[in-house]
């Protein structure tokens, strides 16, 4: 599922001619760290059973989450390989701005 999550992007990216731009990179990024806030703080107070966005436990199944530090202390990794990820998915919109305000085209 989370393949159409990708295809519905690129089509609205390519066929609408709809794209980010940098402050929406930052919204994201922002609104992500207060969700994983707010849904921790929501799993605590359900109690033991709750593990939304796995943050109080592993997922049964081995995963690359694995190789990282047990839950909560995981998200101190996977924020910035997040935010990492989609500064390189932002780069080419990036690179044509640039492009474009200096005219090196």
């Amino acid at each position: 599922f989370h393949g159409l999550i990708l295809l519905g992007v690129s089509f609205a990216t390519i066929t609408l001619k709809q794209r980010p731009y940098f402050i929406d990179l930052i919204k994201v990024i922002l609104i992500s760290i207060v969700g994983v806030g707010i849904i921790f703080l929501i799993n605590k107070m359900l109690g033991a059973g709750a593990n939304f966005w796995y943050l109080q436990n592993r997922v049964e199944q081995d995963t690359l989450l694995n190789f990282l530090p047990d839950p909560p202390f995981h998200i101190f990794i996977l924020i910035p390989t997040g935010i990492l990820i989609m500064a390189l998915i932002y780069m080419p919109f990036f690179i044509s701005d640039y492009l474009n305000r200096h005219k090196l085209r």
